[in-house]
């Protein structure tokens, strides 16, 4: 039988177990069928282990003492992690934060992140690869905000019940119960349906068990969460057409689609031509001063703020609604600073 990684790795205990002395390995290696298991050859086998991160060694006494490390028993059991593998881990790492792996999923693929960001610590400064994750970065649109704590143990159960179709009883603290006492949190069960992350803050989109009603739950609001029953999911929902084409998380607004005209001074526009609001985007005119682009858009408070945030620069030209918001809120604004100084 060859002395390999797996029946080598197979031999030591996890960490946070007791450890295993170097003697000791040699005995589970010949009590599986090893008949020429040499002391120096094991050593040198672990050693190799630990220098591919693999394993652990802490020496007490005169003796070593080996441990299994976290992840070493699922991808570099069968061989040495490669520093692709190991980077195309870490970035997993990342974006499972961001985009909300299932806990249940994280929790399983936890020790092998926790090998790949160890093979990368011990990769040198120069490699691309131990580099990599300093030289890119994602941001948030608009205001850099830092985001209110999500309970762990809630966010747990809110993503198994989701993960499984499991019904969720919740003590949710409203928008306004948030600002006296956590004691308002109300008691209500849901059926999840998706988990939406916009600009940092996350949602549970779910209907009520007893009404039917689809709703939007900031899960750093909910209190508690314990699993109920299983339930159908509902074949007529999909969560990408609740989130894009019905633009559910572009509220309040009318609820309805428009044609939207905006004319920009030049250099606050020009980024439209490379990066369209939309497929309905179309340049209705490109001048050495102005842009004028259109394009459909749900009537909502985020295009408001869109729209706002370009200030003087941008005249609304359709639709009138808008066009009449934005009068309203110069009038208001010249009013504010008319005389140059604070109120």
């Amino acid at each position: 039988m060859k002395l390999t990684p797996p029946l080598l790795l197979d031999t030591l205990p996890d960490d946070g177990q007791p450890g295993i002395a170097t003697a000791h390995v040699r005995q589970r290696l010949q009590s599986r069928g090893m008949e020429t298991a040499w002391l120096k050859s094991v050593l040198r086998a672990l050693q190799r282990l630990e220098n591919d991160g693999l394993a652990r060694s802490e020496r007490q006494g005169r003796h070593l003492y080996w441990w299994r490390r976290p992840g070493a028993g699922g991808m570099g059991a069968r061989r040495r992690m490669g520093l692709g593998e190991a980077l195309a881990l870490r970035m997993l790492d990342v974006a499972a934060r961001a985009y909300q792996l299932p806990w249940v999923v994280r929790s399983e693929l936890r020790p092998m992140m926790e090998a790949a960001r160890d093979r990368l610590e011990r990769t040198p400064l120069v490699d691309a690869h131990r580099s990599w994750e300093d030289r890119v970065a994602v941001l948030d649109e608009g205001m850099s905000r830092i985001p209110p704590r999500v309970d762990a143990e809630v966010a747990e159960v809110v993503s198994m019940a989701l993960f499984k179709t499991l019904r969720l009883s919740l003590r949710y603290l409203g928008g306004k119960g948030r600002l006296r006492d956590r004691q308002d949190a109300r008691q209500t069960l849901v059926e999840p349906l998706g988990w939406v992350s916009r600009n940092r803050l996350h949602y549970l989109v779910a209907r009520k068990a007893d009404t039917g009603e689809l709703r939007h739950y900031r899960i750093d609001r909910i209190q508690a969460a314990e699993l109920e029953r299983p339930f159908f999911y509902p074949g007529d929902f999909s969560l990408k057409r609740h989130v894009e084409d019905e633009a559910a998380f572009d509220y309040p607004g009318l609820g309805s689609k428009a044609p939207v005209t905006l004319k920009f001074e030049r250099p606050y526009g020009l980024h439209l031509l490379e990066t369209p609001v939309n497929d309905t985007q179309v340049v209705v005119a490109d001048t050495a001063r102005h842009i004028t682009v259109r394009f459909e858009a749900w009537d909502s408070e985020r295009l408001l703020w869109w729209v706002r945030g370009f200030g003087p620069h941008v005249e609304v030209l359709a639709p009138a609604g808008l066009r009449e918001t934005l009068r309203r809120d110069a009038q208001l604004a010249a009013r504010l600073y008319a005389s140059g100084k604070p109120r």
